[in-house]
């Protein structure tokens, strides 16, 4: 259960990120905030959040989830989950 717990906390971090993120965004739409802040952003998400977190989870946990809890590889949450992480992978990218 160590790394449920580990990729739980990784996931609640993810979000107060996101939630600074979003007072960032709402605070360069009015002209105020350090634009210079935005790489930080960039590089968190990019390199923790896309890059450890996500090959955490699909090189340990989905793996796991396929073969202890016998989920279907090809079909269902497994590749929906690992869809989903590409997408934002390329989303960032851009």
């Amino acid at each position: 259960m160590r790394l449920l717990d580990e990729l739980k906390a990784e996931h609640d971090l993810i979000e107060k990120v996101l939630g600074s993120l979003r007072t960032f965004v709402d605070l360069r739409v009015r002209g105020e905030g350090d634009p210079a802040d935005a790489p930080a952003f960039l590089s968190f998400f990019r390199l923790y959040a896309a890059g450890y977190h996500h090959a955490r989870e699909e090189d340990v946990l989905f793996p796991a989830l396929v073969k202890d809890a016998e989920l279907p590889e090809t079909k269902g949450p497994v590749p929906a989950l690992i869809a989903q992480h590409h997408s934002m992978a390329a989303m960032l990218g851009e």
